[in-house]
This record gives structure tokens, C-alpha cells and sequence, in this order.
């Protein structure tokens, strides 16, 4: 009597090719519904000064400032807000604090700017930095990740990645020219965000 044969073994899965593990994606690409919730080139144009709707934008980074004694909460807060395409230094007003204090404002979070300034100061090598000085804003929701693949708008890459943004979304809003609360236009406020 003959011994059964023992089962063949099945191929390997995708035999003769290897397999190909996706490479990460950016957010932008992840999730292009978050991108066209953001104002497009909001930061580009308040830069330039002009009026717009209350952007929606996104928080990148949040750093508190210790008062001069060291001692307690930070005083004031400093505050990178992104539009998907360019980022900018902002500075909290103290009347904003309990929106971080309460963990409403955290990394990642979805703001409307409703009352805001623009300062530019001086900076190394006779250049100007631009400094948001945000009065008052309201928590719009959150964000697990970046959105978009942001530039310092003071860098020399800002212009291209405008560039850039314009031919992906050509017919993105890019903010409205009635202005409610927050225009771009004064330089005052907030005592200019030094350290």
C-alpha cells in the first residue's frame, strides 16, 4: 500500500515580486478635506495687509513666555498658525490665555482669527519679520496631524509654494474681501511680541 503524499506546499503570496509597503503620506494628501477648510493663503495676504474674512488656520506650535520673576504660569503665550501653505509667529493677548489654560487651544487645533494685528519688526541683516498679534479668537475644532506641508512665509521658499498652491486649488477660496471683525491692516497691538 503506498503512503499518501504529503500536501504541496501553496506558493508564497505575490510570488516573484516583492511586495511594496506605501510610503507615508503628507496630511495634504491624507486628507484633502482639511486643506480646503483652511483659508487659502490667508497668512500671504494678511502679510500684505489686506482685508479678509476671519481665516481659519491651524495651530503648529504653542510656547509659553515665563514673566520675568519665573515664578508661576507663563504671562503670555507665542503661537505659529498655519494656512496649509505658509506658517507665521503670532502672539497670544493675555485675554486668550484660558483657551490653553482650559486645553480648548492645543497643537493641532482649528482657530478663527476675528480680531487680529500685524507687526513687522526689525531682524538680522536689515530684514523685517512679520509678528501676529491675535486679540481675540475662537477654538473651531481639532486635528490630529499638519496640515499641508507649511513654509515660513519669511523665507525665501514662500513665493514658490504660493505658486504651487495656486495651481493645485485654482479655484480654492482665497478668503473674502469683506472683512467682519479681523483685519490685517493695524500695526499696534499686543506690544510687538518680544521675548
Amino acid at each position: 500500500e503506498q503512503a499518501p503524499k504529503p500536501p504541496s506546499t501553496p506558493p508564497p503570496l505575490h510570488a516573484g515580486r516583492r511586495s511594496r509597503r506605501p510610503g507615508p503620506r503628507r496630511a495634504a494628501e491624507s486628507h484633502p478635506q482639511a486643506m480646503a477648510q483652511l483659508t487659502q493663503l490667508a497668512i500671504s495676504r494678511i502679510s500684505r495687509r489686506e482685508e479678509i474674512d476671519p481665516p481659519l488656520l491651524q495651530v503648529l506650535d504653542i510656547k509659553g513666555l515665563q514673566q520675568s520673576n519665573a515664578m508661576g504660569p507663563p504671562g503670555r503665550y507665542r503661537i505659529t498658525l498655519s494656512d496649509g501653505t505658509h506658517y507665521l509667529q503670532g502672539m497670544l493677548a493675555t485675554g486668550n490665555n484660558e483657551h490653553i489654560i482650559s486645553g480648548r487651544l492645543k497643537k493641532h487645533s482649528l482657530v478663527r482669527l476675528t480680531d487680529y494685528a500685524l507687526n513687522a519688526l526689525d531682524a538680522d541683516g536689515g530684514s523685517t519679520k512679520n509678528i501676529l498679534i491675535i486679540m481675540n479668537m475662537e477654538v473651531a475644532g481639532e486635528w490630529g496631524e499638519v496640515i499641508g506641508s507649511p513654509v515660513d512665509y519669511d523665507s525665501p521658499n514662500a513665493p514658490a509654494a504660493a505658486e504651487a498652491a495656486r495651481r493645485q486649488a485654482p479655484n480654492a477660496p482665497y478668503g473674502g474681501n469683506n472683512a467682519g471683525g479681523g483685519g490685517g491692516g493695524g500695526g499696534g497691538g499686543g506690544g510687538g511680541g518680544g521675548d
